[in-house]
């Protein structure tokens, strides 16, 4: 790709481009996850999908060249940059979803093209979910303009730069829509609110341990190692993965999962030592596992860990996308399975989609033996009924059924009296900085008021 930039910047003619129109597409983040051996075996076939998914969004006039490397430029015809943006992310997209099953998970990533003198680079790598969602803001700043008269596919001017208004008829106060001017904002109080603003941030990420109790048990003795994020503002706290913010890239997700692995694995150690029998339950993004740097990292700290030690390890595998062929979900399991004795994977209903019964049993045969449905902050009837009705078909197949972030005690009871074999929820109290000793606990023993002292 590099040099046919360099072809292109120095050809005659190549003034009349307007850069907005180059987009190269590329497959390095997914290269990465392979590693070189796999990536070799499957280029062929990821450069097939992405071919066929321009044929499938471009024009006519629209021209595209194909790499050495399985990546993609496209010259479109129109020089609307908007436009080759909105394409080229439609086309990243539909490939993600051919090859990870979801759109959300980033195969094929898109860049736009920069000059430096008579040199063409390629700029740094777009999410194409993120390249839509601010093409919409665009879209919805160029609607609420003041400027009736400006064509809607005109490009939006900075601010500093478009003309005053001219006065009209005396400014009168009215809401937005109504007709009526909106009064401006003078320019010390914006300086005031930037300024109280830029109080309101988060702090550094740090680590927690959520209880998770295997009913019936009398004691809690395992632990979700969780990251979490305090805010300044009351009440407002990230968890997991939210942490990293909106679009984090995959060495993000990769370093978060192994910190939060490494803490810990401190802390059961520390336990081990001391005599108390506890377990870890560390949550690994399947994007973490399907990364060459982060499975072969887990794979390498794990291994270095002595028999006892791994026993006391229950990862939980999150965020697996839908319609996943079951050689990847056994690829996962195997690289985990000589080091932990079981796996885990967290299922979220809102986004499951087919028929349920067979993804259960597909998770179950690809080497998953819990199977932990995530539920909703809030629990209707019919949603109780639902999380019931799948716990009995969990444990039908063989696997050990769960329910996750259970939101307040009245449903904890609940489960408590079901078929659930794990639960998980504020109700047990947490989260605490440190893992806890083994405690005492029996929901199905207590009144709700006795939450109080254990929360």
């Amino acid at each position: 790709m590099t040099e046919f930039l360099s072809l292109v910047g120095t050809a005659e003619g190549s003034e009349s481009l307007n850069l907005g129109q180059i987009v190269c597409l590329g497959a390095e983040d997914l290269r990465e996850r392979l590693g070189d051996a796999r990536w070799a075996k499957a280029q062929d076939h990821i450069g097939d999908v992405i071919e066929k998914a321009i044929g499938e969004h471009c024009g006519a006039r629209d021209a595209y060249f194909k790499c050495r490397d399985a990546s993609f430029l496209i010259v479109f015809a129109s020089r609307s940059a908007d436009k080759a943006e909105l394409v080229s992310a439609a086309i990243a997209n539909a490939v993600n979803k051919i090859l990870m099953g979801s759109e959300e998970l980033r195969a094929v990533t898109v860049r736009g093209i920069s000059q430096s003198g008579r040199n063409l680079t390629l700029s740094a790598a777009r999410d194409p979910q993120s390249m839509l969602n601010a093409l919409q803001g665009k879209a919805h700043k160029v609607s609420i303009s003041n400027d009736d008269h400006e064509p809607a596919a005109s490009p939006v001017r900075p601010e500093e730069s478009a003309p005053a208004a001219a006065p009209s008829a005396a400014p009168s106060a009215g809401r937005a829509g109504s007709g009526g001017a909106l009064p401006s904002i003078p320019k010390g109080n914006r300086a005031e609110l930037l300024a109280k603003l830029s109080v309101i941030k988060d702090a550094p990420v740090d680590f927690r341990f959520l209880p998770i109790w295997f009913n019936g048990e009398r004691k809690i003795w395992t632990f979700n190692c969780a990251p979490m994020r305090p805010s300044t503002m009351v009440g407002e706290t990230t968890w997991n993965y939210g942490v990293l913010g909106a679009n984090p890239q995959i060495s993000e997700v990769v370093d978060l999962d192994i910190a939060a692995l490494e803490h810990g694995l401190i802390e059961l150690t520390d336990h081990l030592v001391a005599g108390r029998q506890c377990q870890l339950v560390p949550n690994f993004h399947f994007e973490t596992l399907t990364n060459y740097r982060g499975r072969n990292e887990i794979s390498s700290l794990l291994s270095a860990l002595p028999q006892r030690l791994r026993q006391s390890i229950l990862p939980n595998v999150m965020y697996v996308p839908n319609g996943v062929p079951d050689g990847r979900l056994t690829d996962i399991t195997g690289h985990l399975k000589p080091f932990c004795k079981e796996i885990g994977a967290i299922i979220v209903p809102s986004k499951l989609e087919g028929d349920v019964a067979r993804t259960l049993t597909r998770l179950k045969a690809c080497g998953f033996n819990g199977i932990f449905i995530r539920a909703n902050q809030t629990i209707t009837r019919n949603h109780m009924d639902w999380i019931l009705h799948i716990i009995d078909r969990i444990n039908a197949i063989g696997g050990v059924s769960g329910v996750t972030a259970i939101p307040d005690d009245e449903h904890m009871f609940k489960l408590a009296y079901s078929a659930a074999k794990v639960c998980a929820g504020q109700s047990l109290g947490g989260p605490f900085e440190t893992m806890p000793a083994p405690f005492e606990f029996d929901a199905r023993k207590l009144e709700k008021a006795d939450f109080a002292a254990i929360a």
